[in-house]
């Protein structure tokens, strides 16, 4: 006992060192973005109040250090990017705002640190932040953490609520049936693919539980639907969604402890199933297009203290 101890200490800075290379774990994301493909809606540069009138924000938020270049790119490329999401789930743009519930803020809010966020969501203020730097790449991602959190507080009346957390727990009479099943598929497709494994693999890695939580990987899973259904319509636009391919996800990760079957998002051959649950949650029949906007407008907001 008395070695074990000796050597420990003799070879602390070494174990520590050998943990924290354990513990790196690669970016998920394309450090670059590609420029926006598809036909753009816009002319020109969209004004503060264009911007505002089509999507109905609640407030429009602008950092210190969002000089007026910057701010008309990132208006710009936001506008983008919510248009497509619109046209992909084949939603009129204003139902992505939940009611007009969201805050959109350029800079006011950010986060720093190795690998942080372009882009991250509030529950307790109900804002999507996007950071100084250039290109959001994760801006999807957000958006559905904001759709779960809206809809989780219809289920449970807490700020940081997630549908994910309690569509099997009391308060379903207040969403209406198709989203309730639309998660529980997606859930029960995501833990009967190798998703969930793979997560919790790269958690190992992790002080504490992250990628396992189930609206990180419903979130995940998303993106991977969404990127699909840009590509359907010939869109690629990168600063609404933008990971690594699993190929370089491997590159990424040659050099790691025991990486392998950590890749972080549904893989090609779960796509087909990730695909199906997802059209089934949105409904893309113009019927159900109605319904969700009537829905959602007809849905009182909860009030979370500021």
């Amino acid at each position: 006992m008395e070695e074990a101890s000796a050597y420990l200490n003799s070879h602390m800075e070494e174990s520590e060192e050998k943990l924290e290379k354990y513990r790196e774990i690669p970016y998920e994301r394309e450090a670059q973005n590609t420029p926006q493909t598809g036909e753009l809606t816009r002319t020109g540069d969209v004004t503060q109040e264009q911007f505002q009138e089509t999507f109905g924000f609640r407030g429009v938020e602008l950092g210190t250090w969002v000089e007026n270049k910057s701010r008309q790119e990132n208006l710009n490329n936001a506008c983008d990017a919510l248009t497509d999401m619109a046209e992909a789930l084949d939603l009129p743009p204003r139902a992505l705002l939940l009611n007009g519930s969201l805050i959109l803020a350029f800079g006011a809010r950010g986060r720093g640190g190795k690998n942080a966020s372009l882009v991250h969501y509030e529950p307790m203020k109900v804002v999507i932040n996007l950071t100084k730097n250039k290109g959001a790449s994760s801006f999807a991602h957000e958006w559905f953490h904001s759709l779960d959190n809206y809809l989780g507080r219809k289920t449970k009346p807490s700020a940081t609520s997630m549908m994910t957390h309690d569509f099997d727990k009391n308060g379903q009479e207040n969403v209406i049936p198709k989203f309730i099943e639309g998660f529980q598929l997606v859930s029960n497709v995501i833990s009967q693919n190798g998703l969930e494994e793979r997560c919790k693999n790269l958690d190992k890695r992790r002080k504490k539980e992250y990628l396992t939580l189930p609206e990180e990987q419903m979130v995940r899973a998303f993106e991977v639907y969404l990127r699909e259904k840009l590509k359907e319509r010939g869109i690629q636009n990168d600063y609404l969604v933008n990971y690594r391919s699993v190929e370089l996800w491997v590159k990424a990760t040659e050099n790691g402890f025991k990486m392998e079957n950590t890749y972080p998002y549904p893989s090609a051959t779960e796509i087909a199933d990730i695909k199906a649950a997802f059209d089934y949650l949105f409904g893309m029949s113009r019927s159900f297009t109605r319904i969700f906007l009537h829905t959602l407008n007809a849905m009182r907001f909860l009030p979370v203290s500021r």
